[in-house]
């Protein structure tokens, strides 16, 4: 098995935090696992499903919206994304990185 997607983000302070993951798992689906989003730095964000992480079956999609109203203050920021298997309870990394966040001139 292999390690975390090293997954670094560059932003600013006027932008919205927004991924959008495809989820590829030959036999599951995207709600057969628990998703967990945390982001630490400056500000301090955890997300879960139905509290800032939607999953779509359909599109086999997982996205991480914490709100279009949600800013980040400028600043460098340590990011993951945690799946735990509902049915065997194992936890993956699927990524990890570092979120900068820059100043705008428009914010």
């Amino acid at each position: 098995m292999s390690g975390a997607l090293d997954a670094p983000l560059t932003m600013t302070n006027a932008e919205s935090l927004l991924i959008t993951l495809d989820i590829v798992d030959g036999s599951a689906t995207p709600s057969d696992y628990d998703w967990t989003y945390a982001l630490t730095g400056c500000q301090t964000l955890n997300l879960t499903e139905g509290d800032g992480i939607t999953v779509d079956d359909g599109e086999g999609t997982v996205t991480i919206d914490p709100g279009a109203a949600y800013r980040l203050a400028p600043g460098e920021y340590k990011h993951g994304l945690v799946s735990t298997n509902k049915l065997t309870g194992q936890a993956l990394q699927l990524f990890d990185g570092t979120v900068t966040v820059t100043e705008s001139p428009n914010a």
